[in-house]
């Protein structure tokens, strides 16, 4: 008894686009969970969070989704006021109330 089959794993979701691309995939899949998050009757808080260094997924998300928050009462709030490296500049209004971490400066290795 050897392998009588290959079985395709699928797990990573889009890994088979160019990195530009699946950059961009996930990025509006996170846009669409965040605006759906928005949306949560109960809801008092909401934490955007990803492991991604690009600011596809972090800035241009959150830029994107803005309106939509302002529109239903959110409002962006400085996170972690003491943490040394916040959202890039100029890439969304308030990146300061945005935080990123460097996986050497922070010793992070994601989560």
């Amino acid at each position: 008894g050897g392998a009588d089959g290959v079985r395709k794993d699928d797990s990573a979701r889009g890994h088979h686009l160019r990195p530009d691309k699946r950059v961009d995939a996930l990025a509006q899949f996170q846009l669409r969970a965040l605006l759906r998050a928005f949306e949560f009757p109960a809801a008092e808080r909401l934490s955007y969070s990803t492991c991604s260094v690009h600011e596809a997924e972090n800035e241009a998300v959150v830029r994107a989704a803005l309106p939509r928050a302002a529109e239903l009462g959110w409002r962006l709030c400085r996170a972690m006021p003491e943490w040394p490296r916040r959202g890039l500049e100029g890439a969304v209004e308030d990146a300061e109330c945005l935080i990123r971490a460097d996986q050497f400066e922070d010793d992070m290795e994601g989560f």
